[in-house]
């Protein structure tokens, strides 16, 4: 558990040196070369300046929205209600739109850090990595809590693909277990895991 916890730590810090460092700058340089585009918008600058400055501007906001959604994969924000929901909503409809998604399991489940929650997020990254470079779609996620407050993964996929042959060490150091059958992969993530600070 050490290890998912030092983990979050890293993207904490890394995701606010992106929010005060590139993306502040991405967004003063947006700011910069729209009053420059207005400007030449108001005088009579040649057409292909202008639309050169225009393509310059897009590429900046595609930019400042990739370093946005980079940020925001790593720090999810899952401890409110619904936003567990939400981000894995949003983590599966990227590659499956048409997946069902189930989540019976509070936002904050197990508190701050490396809750169970935050960690049944990552492990839902991890394994629907695997399953596209896999080849297989999902079809549908559920995340329950049965009795003993562990949580449980379930991922249905099509077609049906081995789940991950070999573990992280940090999954079997955090107690966490994948198994597959048929078409569904299953991951426990247990509610304290063995070594726990």
């Amino acid at each position: 558990m050490r290890e998912w916890v030092e983990a979050e730590r890293v993207r904490e810090r890394l995701a606010h040196q992106l929010h005060d460092g590139p993306i502040q700058e991405l967004t003063a340089a947006q700011l910069f070369l729209d009053g420059l585009a207005m400007r030449m918008d108001a005088e009579d600058v040649a057409p292909d300046l202008r639309d050169g400055l225009r393509r310059g501007l897009e590429a900046l906001r595609l930019a400042t929205l990739a370093c946005r959604d980079l940020m925001d994969r790593l720090r999810p924000g899952i401890a409110a209600d619904g936003e567990l929901e939400e981000r894995l909503n949003r983590l599966v409809r990227e590659r499956s739109p048409d997946a069902v998604v189930e989540i019976a399991v509070p936002s904050g489940a197990g508190g701050a850090g490396a809750s169970p929650a935050l960690l049944a997020f990552r492990v839902a990254e991890e394994l629907l990595e695997h399953a596209r470079r896999a080849g297989a779609a999902v079809r549908g996620l559920k995340l329950q809590a049965p009795e003993g407050g562990a949580l449980v993964l379930a991922l249905a996929l099509e077609p049906a693909v081995p789940p991950p042959p070999v573990l992280p060490d940090s999954w079997r150091g955090a107690g966490i277990v994948v198994a597959g059958e048929g078409a569904v992969w299953t991951a426990v993530v247990p509610a304290s895991a063995p070594g726990s600070p």
